[in-house]
């Protein structure tokens, strides 16, 4: 069987043990309750894209500039006098990482246009539908443009309105409609990348034409918002509800055996203040004699505190020490064998 100190150390280490458990699982409850029960994913289920370039060759008419009859693209300054025909070459690709039905449906447009403001479309181009059944589509089209063919159009037009200009634009305009089903979702997209033919007579080079960088390309995601529920956090916050109130109650319980078992001492001081008005101070032991007891108080407030509490009367004795000049009046209570007394001692002046 423990003796006292070893219990009381036992219930220590117990204290100490379940206390390092309580921190430890508020530790845990708040990590677990630090991650949200959901998160939200963005899920990528396909991709597409799409691509268009144009390639050409202007084809010269009898020069002395170049002494040739066409010039590919960027092999030299483009003069306009001498410019028969643009030959152009347009490829268009549509691709996606998943199966999809549908169609492309395009319309390409020639608009002129002058800086004054006005803008004249001219006429398509071309126009088609491709069915899509599969991943892949390209389309090929092939078109000619002769830059000197709307001079008289554009006197025209600029006669009605008053303006003149010496720069002009001929706008190639692919007008594309991508329309796909795919298992993942619906592509309904549109695509309109121009190219620039500009016909400048004013610049440092001379009368020229400026053919602008028509190629384009995108890239583009089917995407799913989803939200993941992490149900194991669920049975996670319960265990951690189960620990930090276990061991709060462990710690609790041991806490209270160590309090209970310390002495239980009274605050003498708070002991006298209850009694205090029935106490009696004295100033030593009772002193026994044969026959009676005589107790000593250290105040005649404390005899007057005896004598009412006995119903006894204060009796009041005199008498001289010589030797020291003293006289000596004692005040004291009698009950039965027990005589309780005061002593006032006073100097005695001779004349």
């Amino acid at each position: 069987m423990l003796n006292k100190g070893a219990l009381m150390r036992k219930r220590y280490a117990f204290v100490l043990i379940f206390g390092i458990g309580v921190i430890l699982s508020s530790l845990y409850l708040y990590r677990i309750h630090s991650i949200p029960l959901s998160e939200e994913k963005i899920i990528i289920l396909a991709s597409y894209y799409y691509d268009i370039s144009y390639d050409y060759i202007v084809f010269l008419k009898p020069n002395n500039v170049y002494n040739v009859s066409f010039l590919r693209a960027g092999e030299g300054i483009i003069y306009r006098r001498i410019t028969d025909f643009i030959d152009f070459n347009m490829s268009y690709s549509f691709g996606v990482s998943t199966y999809g039905d549908g169609a492309i449906r395009y319309v390409i447009t020639l608009i002129l246009e002058s800086p004054a403001g006005w803008e004249r479309t001219i006429c398509n181009i071309s126009e088609g539908v491709i069915p899509f059944n599969g991943k892949e589509v390209r389309i090929i089209e092939k078109f000619k443009i002769n830059p000197n063919a709307y001079w008289d159009l554009i006197e025209a037009i600029e006669k009605e309105t008053g303006t003149s200009s010496s720069k002009y634009t001929i706008k190639i305009v692919p007008r594309i409609h991508v329309y796909i089903n795919t298992n993942v979702g619906l592509i309904n997209e549109y695509y309109s990348p121009e190219l620039n033919i500009v016909l400048d007579e004013s610049s440092e080079n001379g009368d020229i034409i400026i053919v602008s960088d028509g190629n384009d390309s995108g890239y583009k995601e089917i995407k799913e918002r989803k939200i993941i529920y992490k149900n194991y956090l669920i049975s996670q916050r319960y265990l951690s509800y189960f620990l930090i109130s276990s061991l709060s109650c462990g710690l609790v319980y041991f806490l209270l055996t160590i309090i209970r078992s310390r002495p239980k001492v009274k605050s003498i001081e708070k002991t006298i203040g209850s009694i205090n008005d029935i106490l009696a101070n004295i100033v030593e032991e009772p002193l026994s004699k044969e026959g009676y007891t005589i107790v000593r108080v250290s105040s005649l407030e404390d005899l007057i505190k005896v004598s009412d509490n006995l119903l006894k009367p204060i009796l009041l004795a005199k008498r001289e020490n010589v030797p020291y000049g003293e006289q000596i009046f004692t005040f004291y209570v009698i009950d039965g064998s027990t005589r309780y007394e005061y002593e006032i001692k006073e100097k005695v002046t001779r004349e």
